[in-house]
């Protein structure tokens, strides 16, 4: 903007001697003004003219007297401009705007908004179990349908509670805008009896209805295990993963505990030359975590939950294990463990795979030794996970002692289990469901042999070894300084000595 170059008549000699560089100056500063009474009354007594104004400029260290002519050519203002901002003066100063600084009658409460963000932040999200390197985005549970049917149990909750909420149009807002959540699952992620349930359009066999049932009990059960140490203290709901294989360049294994309860987290890990991730690996793991929860002393009854991945955690391998670990336990009184339906297991344990994989977002790990630091840091509230390397010698060959632990084997029963209790006063039957519906029949197996601890053996001698040309592979990456020097020693002398750093 410049000074209006126009200067009406009228106007006293005193502004036709300031030039136009001195008019520069008048505008990118400021000019005052003087209020006077007036003196000699011209017009009735009802005139609106009660004052008279001069106007002035800076000059040296003085003012210089300007008529209101000069002044509104100068910014380029009108007289009604100058008179409003002369009125409304506060301390010779013209009045702060306050344009769209007082708060609207319709703002919604920040206490409200801050609810509505406490509420949603609450919600059971989880992350793609297949997805998570392609999206961070988090799903809700099915049950939560919709948008809508979210919002109608918001409002249910906060009345119940007393509370003010919102309208749907802002939840709407806050939920979009603000929470990278989803209501439907990646079709990945989804269970292989849902999906062809849905390809069939088969909505009323009773297959699909007797599915869909085990899915929400089993979903119920879960949920209110996970609040049970809450209620009692005695209780610990814990549930178990294997982590998806980590490459650095060579392959390392992350077997995970997450107590409900608690919010304690555990990482088990170790490398594939010390040790395969098969049942012998998880049994030797579990029988850790158990004898570390017993030590507690606190802890009476401990609630397993884990996928039912045949090869490590639904077979006979793994049961023979925890009765056995019940047995040596001081202070734990039952174990129970809950297999999950396949495509509908979204656990918490499953948070601690996230909450990893982010943490080396941009960042590269040249070696094994480098992966329990980045464990022992992943998580700083409420508290750093717990991380234990393992070495070869710490697995044990549970497959020897499970053959022929059970009557009849489990044969033909194993695949279609979803509960096993053990209970320390009675080791020598444990007790199995087959769905998670709560009046569902239960039936007992018979233990034929116990306390054979004492035959387990190592799993492996020696650490293990990898291809010729997996090994030719490293030597090459280390010869053309792909791998850093400081982590060469490490894949050239790692197949026969490793150590990895204390947390």
């Amino acid at each position: 903007m410049k000074p209006n170059p126009r200067i009406k008549r009228k106007c006293s000699n005193e502004c036709y001697e300031i030039n136009e560089d001195r008019r520069q100056q008048i505008f990118k500063y400021f000019w005052t003004t003087v209020k006077k009474t007036v003196q000699r009354k011209r017009t009735s007594e009802l005139s609106r003219r009660a004052a008279t104004f001069n106007y002035f400029i800076n000059e040296g260290e003085g003012r210089k007297q300007v008529c209101l002519n000069f002044l509104t050519n100068t910014f380029d203002l009108n007289q009604k401009t100058v008179y409003n901002t002369v009125n409304s003066a506060v301390y010779g100063s013209a009045k702060d705007d306050s344009r769209g600084k007082h708060v609207p009658a319709n703002k919604t409460p920040s206490e409200t908004l801050t609810s509505v963000r406490r509420y949603i932040q609450n919600l059971p999200a989880l992350p793609s179990h297949y997805c998570r390197k392609s999206t961070t985005r988090t799903y809700l549970p099915t049950e939560f349908k919709n948008i809508t049917n979210l919002y109608r149990l918001y409002k249910e909750k906060l009345e119940k509670d007393g509370i003010d909420f919102v309208g749907e149009k802002v939840f709407k807002k806050v939920f979009y805008y603000e929470f990278n959540l989803g209501f439907h699952v990646p079709r990945k992620d989804k269970c292989v009896k849902c999906l062809e349930f849905e390809n069939k359009k088969d909505n009323e066999s009773e297959e699909r209805k007797k599915h869909l049932k085990d899915k929400e009990e089993t979903y119920e059960r879960f949920k209110s295990h996970q609040v049970i140490h809450e209620k009692d203290s005695s209780i610990l709901c814990t549930s178990f993963d294997l982590q998806k294989v980590l490459n650095t360049p060579h392959a390392v294994y992350n077997l995970t505990f997450y107590e409900s309860g608690t919010k304690n987290g555990y990482c088990y890990t170790w490398s594939e030359v010390d040790g395969k991730r098969g049942a012998n690996e998880v049994s030797s793991i579990l029988r850790k975590y158990i004898s570390k929860v017993d030590e507690l002393g606190s802890i009476k009854h401990l609630l397993l939950y884990c996928d039912s991945c045949p090869g490590q955690n639904k077979n006979k391998i793994n049961l023979a294990c925890i009765n056995e670990t019940l047995h040596e336990c001081t202070n734990l009184l039952s174990i129970q463990i809950n297999y999950l339906l396949p495509g509908h297991t979204y656990m918490p344990v499953d948070s601690m795979h996230s909450v990893i994989e982010k943490s080396i977002n941009g960042v590269i790990i040249w070696a094994p030794s480098q992966w329990p630091t980045v464990f022992c840091l992943a998580r700083k509230s409420p508290k750093a996970y717990e991380v234990e390397p393992l070495r070869h010698t710490d697995f044990y060959k549970w497959d020897a002692v499970a053959d022929k632990y059970f009557k009849g084997n489990l044969t033909g029963k194993i695949s279609k289990i979803r509960v096993v209790t053990f209970k320390k006063s009675n080791l020598d039957k444990i007790i199995v469901k087959y769905s998670m519906i709560p009046d569902v029949q239960t039936e007992e197996i018979e233990v034929l042999k116990r306390n054979i601890t004492n035959q387990l053996t190592p799993c492996y001698k020696t650490l293990l070894p990898i291809s010729k040309k997996k090994y030719a592979d490293l030597v090459k990456l280390c010869r053309n300084n792909t791998i850093p020097l400081m982590f060469q020693d490490e894949y050239k002398y790692t197949f026969t000595y490793r150590k990895f750093p204390s947390c």
